[in-house]
């Protein structure tokens, strides 16, 4: 089955309500790392940014990102930039503010694949 350009390894899959599912279900048991997020956000475009960089590096893993206006109607901004940890279609980590946890406001992508370990 030929998967679209934008949902091969290597590069983050920029997804919306339509295509989440079939996103996880297309990658089998393998992990996905998904970044919900708000275009209007620094660290939400800083995140983009490092999961831009770890998706070359970590082909086994599947990056993608969903905008916070199509993703869910009563997660709370002040919860972005949130990333969650799929194996197959279960989560399996939850990591809200991710800024929070990464400790500063100018992580690069080394910090985000430290957090991404630690989940």
């Amino acid at each position: 089955r030929r998967l679209p350009s934008q949902w091969r390894a290597g590069s983050v899959a920029e997804l919306d309500d339509g295509t989440f599912d079939a996103y996880l279900a297309a990658h089998g048991d393998a992990y996905a790392v998904v970044h919900v997020y708000d275009a209007a956000s620094v660290a939400c475009r800083r995140l983009n940014y490092c999961l831009a960089q770890l998706a070359p590096r970590y082909a086994h893993v599947h990056f993608a990102r969903v905008a916070h206006a199509v993703a869910d109607n009563v997660l709370r901004t002040d919860a972005l930039p949130l990333l969650v940890v799929y194996r197959g279609a279960r989560a399996v980590a939850t990591v809200p503010n991710a800024t929070r946890h990464l400790g500063h406001a100018s992580f690069v992508w080394r910090d985000v694949r430290a957090l991404l370990v630690q989940c």
